[in-house]
């Protein structure tokens, strides 16, 4: 069993000052965070999972980290490091 489970919503359409976002926003944090955690964490330590819509889209990308429950909103690509950065102050 996983000691962390990440989930990153893939399909938010958040406002930008050019309209709705691309949801393949999503979809490209989630691999940036998966390149991280094989990084800097062993093998089975930390799962990364796409998933659906959170319900939080107005906030930006959404993730959700298991087994605490802890949810980081306004994600955008670039910002993998502030899902790392709650895996490793623990």
């Amino acid at each position: 069993m996983y000691k962390h489970h990440i989930f990153v919503c893939e399909s938010c359409q958040y406002e930008t000052e050019k309209g709705p976002s691309d949801p393949a926003l999503g979809k490209i944090l989630r691999k940036n965070i998966s390149s991280k955690v094989k990084e800097m964490f062993s093998t089975g330590d930390v799962c990364v999972t796409g998933s659906g819509c959170l319900g939080q889209c107005e906030q930006g990308i959404s993730s959700v980290i298991y087994p605490k429950g802890e949810w980081i909103n306004g994600l955008r690509p670039g910002d993998e490091i502030r899902i790392i950065e709650k895996l490793t102050k623990r």
